[in-house]
């Protein structure tokens, strides 16, 4: 097996996407697959600002990359960087050689109503049996 680089080949969403600021989630994909314990040994950051904000981390779906999921929300209107650092393994004793960051714009403004937040309404009549 060889034991070249395993190098960065993009993201999803693409740098530069205008993200939710809830129920976000990045894959950080590379040309060759992750090893399974790259998840929680990778040195993955997500800021906003001075803030690191906590995040779970594990392998995509393919094997080919990183999923970032951010554990809070994040702040609406303030952009956020992922940080993954040199020495991400993948299989065949692969490594990455150079850090990636990533920056993305978060959405600011009002978010969609959710059910409960919507308005309360009013019940016409009484209760109790109908048609006595």
């Amino acid at each position: 097996m060889g034991c070249g680089g395993l190098d960065f080949v993009g993201s999803s969403p693409p740098v530069g996407t205008l993200l939710p600021p809830r129920e976000v989630s990045i894959e950080v994909q590379f040309d060759h697959a992750v090893a399974p314990e790259a998840a929680s040994a990778a040195p993955v950051v997500l800021m906003q600002g001075d803030e690191r904000i906590p995040i779970r981390v594990s392998v995509a779906g393919d094997g080919q990359g990183l999923r970032v999921q951010p554990l809070v929300a994040l702040r609406p209107g303030v952009d956020a960087t992922l940080l993954v650092g040199a020495g991400v393994t993948g299989l065949g004793r692969r490594r990455t050689r150079e850090p990636v960051e990533l920056a993305f714009a978060v959405r600011s403004g009002a978010e969609a109503p959710s059910p409960m937040k919507s308005p309360s309404f009013q019940l016409q009549g009484g209760v109790g049996p109908a048609n006595r």
